[in-house]
């Protein structure tokens, strides 16, 4: 009985390289989304009209260290109340397949 518990605890533990490298997916996308969310924040609220207007595309091959990888950003105004913006921040993998999508919202 002791032996298969210590099987099944080791079975849990399996891995396959698709997992890895889907971890790693998860992980790169997750880190490119926070890094814009950083970026915007570190300018404030009162300066995202100014930096953008409609949603911020970053195709496939256009992120030089990430061309697997697509990044779209978009800023609601008065979202979700007047004074407020919601910036989400969504990137993309495997042609649109996968996604992470990230939302901050930043006062004026």
């Amino acid at each position: 009985m002791c032996l298969l518990s210590l099987l099944g605890s080791t079975a849990a533990t399996v891995t396959t390289p698709e997992t890895k490298a889907a971890y790693q997916d998860v992980m790169t996308a997750t880190t490119l989304a926070t890094a814009t969310l950083e970026n915007l924040k570190a300018l404030g609220g009162t300066r995202l009209p100014a930096v953008q207007q409609g949603p911020s595309h970053e195709g496939y091959m256009t992120m030089a260290d990430f061309p697997m990888f697509r990044r779209l950003t978009t800023i609601a105004e008065h979202s979700p109340a007047p004074g407020l913006y919601t910036v989400t921040v969504t990137v993309f993998w495997e042609r649109d397949t996968h996604a992470v999508r990230l939302s901050l919202i930043l006062a004026e």
